[in-house]
């Protein structure tokens, strides 16, 4: 009895507080890049490439090299998200679930950092001011599915998250060098996303968007072949607006 009650009451809040409702979002993200895969190396004077077992690969040659001696002068990239924006549609069909897709933008970036071995413990420092910029286009598309509370709602959504790359570029600012990458990565990357997150109406304007979630890399996007990296991210915080078109 006391769980039918229960029901009762969650369907009663549902149908009474519900916040859903359809209407362009905007979004930003503050994210933290995560890779996995073979690590992405740089050589003081040399070329960068990738390290997988006991073979260095370049580039531009695809060639594994077996010299372990060139390790002395490695730098190794850090994968890091900078800006993440978009701006999308969602669509209600009741005050429960919800679907919502976008277009938006990303910025990420590889920074290379080089290892100085002390007595006690590594540490990584720039010294070697090298990176490599890569731009998406992203167009993710999640379900959502809210708990509905007055003036407001907690939510969780997944689903795929396409990116098309614009360009990719490396720069070394010691040299004053760069190089277009753009034609040796990978144009299309597949995520798959998930997030958790509450929505609070601002007066009769919209509602107040703060999430936070991860999105899974799926594809390989390093730039040698022989190599595997998937690259995804960690949403720390997420802000946004959603604007409601009024009911007819």
């Amino acid at each position: 009895m006391i769980r039918n009650f229960f029901s009762a009451l969650l369907l009663i809040s549902a149908l009474s507080y519900g916040a859903q409702g359809s209407g362009i979002y905007f979004q930003a993200h503050f994210s933290q890049g995560k890779s996995k895969g073979d690590g992405l190396v740089h050589f003081v004077g040399q070329s960068f490439g990738y390290i997988r077992g006991d073979s260095i690969y370049f580039p531009f040659n695809d060639k594994g090299l077996t010299d372990i001696g060139l390790l002395l002068s490695q730098v190794d990239f850090q994968y890091a998200v900078r800006h993440s924006f978009l701006v999308g549609y969602e669509k209600s069909f009741n005050k429960i679930l919800s679907l919502r897709g976008a277009v938006g933008y990303q910025y990420a970036l590889m920074e290379a950092f080089y290892e100085i071995k002390g007595s006690l413990d590594s540490v990584w420092v720039t010294l070697v001011d090298a990176q490599i910029d890569r731009h998406w286009l992203t167009i993710p598309i999640e379900f959502k599915v809210t708990l509905p509370i007055r003036r407001g709602g907690l939510f969780v959504a997944m689903g795929p998250k396409s990116s098309i790359l614009l360009s990719s570029e490396y720069s070394e600012k010691i040299n004053n060098s760069s190089q277009d990458l753009t034609d040796f990565t990978p144009r299309f990357n597949l995520g798959l996303g998930f997030r958790i997150g509450t929505e609070l109406a601002i007066a009769k304007i919209g509602f107040l968007l703060i999430e936070s979630g991860y999105n899974w890399g799926l594809l390989n996007t390093a730039i040698v072949s022989e190599a595997k990296s998937r690259e995804g991210e960690f949403s720390l915080f997420a802000l946004g607006f959603r604007v409601n078109f009024p009911k007819k």
